[in-house]
């Protein structure tokens, strides 16, 4: 069975702008989308993942995973 993970990207800094109204909209698509999801009996989990500025990149160079701190402005790098 092929197994998926889906990312949602957006801006950060965002959420602390917005209003509750745009709020509950956000967290009303997360919520419909995670009743599709179950509803197809595929789910097999759903977290948030911290925040760019506590984000921690872990590389594999040359046989030894190093690991770095920080926030980094292309999404490859987050992920």
């Amino acid at each position: 069975m092929k197994r998926y993970v889906l990312l949602l990207a957006y801006e950060p800094g965002g959420w602390d702008e917005a209003d509750e109204q745009v709020r509950q909209q956000f967290f009303d698509a997360h919520t419909a989308f995670e009743t599709f999801v179950d509803e197809q009996g595929r789910q097999l989990g759903s977290a948030a993942l911290a925040d760019t500025a506590v984000a921690t990149t872990v590389r594999h160079a040359g046989g030894t995973p190093t690991g770095s701190d920080g926030p980094y402005v292309e999404t490859v790098e987050i992920v």
